[in-house]
Order: C-alpha cells, then sequence, then structure tokens
C-alpha cells in the first residue's frame, strides 16, 4: 500500500496533472485514515486467524488497502479504472479467506474501512481544494486502549 500511495505522490510531483496531484493527496489521506483504523482494530479485537498463526485477523488489511485504492482510483479516473481496481480488490478479499488468513467477516469490514477512508481522504482533498463546501457536521472515530467510540460535531449555523 505504501508503494502505491508513495508512486502515486512521486507522480504528482513530476506531472502537471490537477487530477493526478488530487488523487495523490487523497489516496495518501486514506492510507494514513485506513492504516490507524486497522491497525487499531487489529490490536483492540485480538481475533484469531483460521489458520491459528497468529491473533491479528480483524479486519483485513489487505482488504482495507486493496478497496482504499479502488475507491480513490475510481472517483477521479472513472469507471475504467474502478471496474478493474473494485474487481481486483474483491479478488484479493476472497483470496485471503480461501488462505485461511481471514474469515469472511475480516475481510467484509476491510472492504468497509477501506471504502470509508477512500471517501474520506476525498471528501477531504476535495474540502481543502474549494471543489467542496465544508460541511457544518463532522464524524470521528475514537480509538483508544480501552475505549472506542465516535465523536459528532455540529457548528452553528453562519449569520
Amino acid at each position: 500500500m505504501a508503494s502505491i500511495a508513495g508512486g502515486t505522490v512521486t507522480a504528482s510531483f513530476f506531472g502537471h496533472s490537477t487530477r493526478l496531484k488530487s488523487t495523490a493527496f487523497a489516496l495518501a489521506q486514506a492510507t494514513a485514515v485506513e492504516l490507524a483504523i486497522v491497525q487499531s482494530m487489529k490490536l483492540i479485537t485480538e481475533r484469531e486467524r483460521p489458520d491459528g498463526s497468529d491473533n491479528l485477523s480483524f479486519p483485513s488489511g489487505h482488504s482495507a488497502n486493496a478497496f482504499t485504492v479502488a475507491a480513490v482510483f475510481s472517483h477521479y479516473y472513472g469507471w475504467k479504472w474502478g471496474v478493474p481496481l473494485y474487481a481486483a480488490a474483491g479478488l484479493i478479499a476472497v483470496s485471503r479467506v480461501e488462505k485461511g488468513k481471514h474469515w469472511p467477516s475480516d475481510v467484509a469490514a476491510g472492504a468497509t474501512i477501506g471504502l470509508l477512508a477512500g471517501r474520506s481522504g476525498i471528501l477531504t482533498t476535495e474540502r481543502l481544494t474549494g471543489v467542496r463546501k465544508l460541511s457544518r457536521v463532522t464524524i470521528a472515530p475514537i480509538l483508544g486502549a480501552h475505549c472506542w467510540g465516535v465523536s459528532v460535531s455540529v457548528l452553528p449555523a453562519p449569520r
């Protein structure tokens, strides 16, 4: 995942495409969010893998990575990139179950995290570049050593 995000960011420095720069920025943000959520959840849940190799099964990081990339690239480059990337993400998820590394719920959770992280990166990029107006509502996860939850903040309407 780091090589895909890093490669996209590096390519954006050498190219003059605004779309590539937005893609790279959104993917870098989405990757950071996705990795933080996945790694935190693995440590909190300590779910054993089907093959018994360790207790880091939930959620699937491979699925989360693949769906993060698919979400970001399909947003900026359309169905010509989206269809093959989502197909590849689905195959990656299925392969993790087939190899006995994850339960089906692990890959479903990973896919969901990846999609949400991808959308998060896209929305933040669009807000920072002025494509989308700032929202009055902010929803953020809260992850701690002994607690987890969701924070919702609502700003007052402008006068």
